[in-house]
């Protein structure tokens, strides 16, 4: 039996971030998706990092925890757990996780929930590549063999507050473009290319080349009112990072 205290506000905000449920392209429509229901949590050094991946997105978002000398790995329900995450009240901000072998138990004030944990994870492999991947200030990262060419500072609000207006138009698809000195441009467009929105996106710093990428995740749940960085690279995976968060979307390549 493995015990740890976290902060409820910040556990709640992490599993619905690394959840990423909202309207995704499908088809020639867009519908309610997650990445997965299923995720990943490692606790080491008391921290708790929250690892997400289906075949074309993963998310880490690592949160504070006192579980002093515990290392551990637990494969959970993301659904179940923010049902009852969003609804619990805590007199003290805080609750309690109680992990077995097959349950974890959530304690918050008087309420206890029960929930069994998951055996396995189906994109394990992802996961680990983002719970492991590094970011360094002075080179711009790899993955999956791609050496990505831009490194945007923005403010994650704005970003989030773009994803949201282009949504507006309903399809799910947004383009990034960069180009290459002081513009970041966010658009979306109807299927029939008869609506069109673009919004620009304020640069704090901007380094690399110039990159036109487009993709469909609902991103803007996964922003934070702070400096985030983008990286980007044309036609190539889409790699967002905050103080606390990585997420990382597959382009959407037109047929």
């Amino acid at each position: 039996m493995r015990t740890m205290t976290a902060n409820l506000g910040q556990l709640k905000g992490a599993v619905e971030a690394i959840w990423l449920r909202g309207k995704y392209k499908s088809s020639t429509v867009s519908k309610v998706d997650a990445i997965s229901n299923t995720a990943v949590g490692i606790v080491k050094n008391n921290r708790l990092q929250l690892v997400n991946a289906s075949d074309t997105i993963a998310a880490s978002v690592t949160v504070g925890v006192v579980a002093p000398e515990l290392e551990f790995i637990f494969i959970f329900d993301v659904e179940k757990t923010f049902k009852y995450l969003k609804n619990f009240k805590s007199n003290d901000d805080s609750i309690s996780l109680v992990l077995t072998e097959s349950e974890m138990k959530m304690e918050c004030n008087s309420a206890v929930v029960k929930i069994p944990l998951t055996v396995e994870h189906p994109n394990m492999e992802f996961i680990m590549k983002i719970a492991t991947l590094s970011i360094s200030p002075d080179e711009m990262p790899t993955f999956q063999n791609s050496k990505l060419e831009a490194r945007l500072a923005i403010n994650g609000a704005e970003l989030g507050k773009a994803v949201k207006f282009c949504n507006i138009v309903g399809t799910a698809t947004f383009q990034f473009d960069f180009d290459g000195n002081e513009t970041l441009e966010l658009s979306s467009s109807n299927f029939h290319q008869t609506e069109q929105v673009n919004v620009p996106i304020p640069l704090v710093t901007q380094q690399g080349e110039p990159a036109t990428v487009e993709f469909s995740a609902p991103i803007d749940k996964f922003c934070k009112d702070e400096p985030m960085f983008l990286y980007l690279k044309d036609d190539s995976p889409i790699l967002l990072v905050g103080t606390d968060r990585k997420l990382v979307v597959a382009p959407r390549v037109r047929n």
